[in-house]
């Protein structure tokens, strides 16, 4: 008894050799596009973005970690469960 069955598909009935150069030119096409957008941007040279020195913005970050502990961890905070639970 063999393993195979007589409902087989052939795949060259399926899928043609035209079919399969076709799919190469699309694919060559786009790969070839890729390409040619890789190497521009090469071409380009570095961005033209201008930079300088970046601006400092002094942030009172101690004094807000302080109000953050007083609003929320003290013994009075100023949102508690409560306050939270009817937003």
């Amino acid at each position: 008894m063999s393993d195979e069955s007589d409902d087989s598909i052939d795949p060259t009935e399926i899928y043609t050799p035209d079919m399969f150069m076709a799919e190469q030119r699309v694919l060559n096409s786009f790969a070839g596009r890729i390409d040619a957008n890789i190497i521009a941007k090469f071409d380009e040279g570095p961005s033209r973005r201008i930079s300088g020195p970046r601006k400092y913005i002094n942030r009172n970050r101690e004094g807000a970690h302080e109000q953050l502990v007083a609003d929320y961890f003290a013994e009075d905070p100023l949102y508690s469960d409560a306050t939270r639970s009817s937003a």
